[in-house]
């Protein structure tokens, strides 16, 4: 909380900040108090589209409140990027992010120096969580979208059904990965498929597993991290057409080989 980090640095020097979300109050407190640089970090699809701000009145009374409890701590919400302390920021693909961040120097994220991380870490919680037998065959990782989508667009539904008929033919092993809020486990259906525990970073499978060959969801942060950790993999993905996919994107993933299906 920001009273807790008043205590603890009010009279330590705060030097370098990595930010991911500014329109944080903690993260707001860190960025005013940093001598060093300030740096935005962006590995989800937000860095490559364009920035939405949300002005609803719910937001203009959080933001009162805000600047009654935090004082001139807090200098209100921005569109990513856009706070005026920023000073780089960080992205997976620097070159590919929306012309919106354009005021921003970019630089990459080491893949290397993460991936190393994460298959320390991946190993470690694996064993830990008693999780090593039931995913180390998954051969492809399918990433479900909550139900509200399928209830929405049914086409989903069918393409990931699909899906998993076309790699069971192929004697694949799948993994289901549903929504950490989904209550509605409308997959279940098909026979021999692994569930993959919803809390689980799908990121650690992708840095542990010597078996996983495919993997399948919507346009997400989770594809782009696909990709980014495990380079040789086969990633496919749809497109709805409400609302359609910001062109910027769709040339990242273009450029990074992920299949794309219009449906």
């Amino acid at each position: 909380s920001v009273r807790n980090l008043q205590l603890k640095y009010r009279s330590d020097t705060v030097e370098n900040v990595f930010i991911t979300n500014h329109n944080w109050p903690a993260a707001q407190y860190l960025l005013k108090k940093a001598s060093g640089d300030r740096v935005h970090v962006k590995d989800g699809t937000a860095a490559y589209t364009a920035k939405k701000e949300r002005e609803s009145e719910h937001h203009k009374i959080k933001h009162i409140l805000r600047t009654v409890l935090y004082g001139n701590s807090w200098r209100g919400r921005h569109a990513l990027g856009s706070h005026p302390l920023l000073e780089v920021m960080a992205a997976t693909f620097p070159t590919f992010t929306h012309e919106d961040f354009s005021n921003l120097p970019k630089i990459e994220i080491n893949p290397e120096g993460v991936y190393t991380l994460l298959q320390d870490w991946a190993d470690n919680y694996m064993r830990a969580m008693n999780y090593s037998e039931k995913l180390s065959n998954i051969n492809t990782l399918i990433i479900l979208p909550h139900s509200d989508i399928i209830q929405k667009n049914s086409r989903v539904n069918e393409f990931m059904a699909e899906k998993i008929k076309s790699k069971s033919c192929k004697n694949h092993t799948i993994g289901v990965k549903y929504h950490p809020r989904e209550q509605n486990y409308y997959l279940n259906c098909h026979m021999d498929i692994v569930q993959v525990p919803q809390s689980f970073p799908v990121e650690f499978l992708y840095a542990y597993s010597k078996s996983l060959e495919t993997i399948i969801g919507g346009i997400s942060t989770a594809l782009l991290s696909a990709r980014w950790i495990n380079t040789g993999a086969n990633i496919e993905s749809y497109s709805i057409a409400e609302p359609p996919t910001d062109p910027n994107l769709r040339s990242l993933l273009n450029h990074l080989s992920i299949n794309i299906s219009d449906i």
